[in-house]
């Protein structure tokens, strides 16, 4: 691939878009994510950085500097899982 890439995965959760990318040879720089119990699971399968914070209010600042110095930046999203799971505390 020509060029220097980098992605960021909003929506991240555990980190299972993220893997995959990582996988594929994409590096992840960052995962946005509300949901606090996800960084655990996400910082330990992940080479990326976990960032607790809703993605309403990340800042197009804030994705230039993850994707500083590279030629092909990749914003990837899963939908939110939240309001689509049956999965309950």
């Amino acid at each position: 691939m020509a060029g220097s890439v980098s992605t960021v995965d909003l929506f991240c959760g555990a980190g299972g878009l993220t893997h995959g990318f990582e996988q594929a040879g994409l590096p992840v720089k960052a995962g946005y994510d509300i949901e606090p119990a996800c960084k655990f699971p996400y910082e330990q399968n992940n080479k990326a950085k976990f960032i607790l914070q809703d993605v309403e209010d990340v800042s197009g600042s804030d994705l230039t500097e993850h994707f500083s110095g590279s030629s092909i930046r990749v914003l990837a999203g899963c939908a939110p899982c939240q309001p689509f799971s049956s999965y309950s505390n």
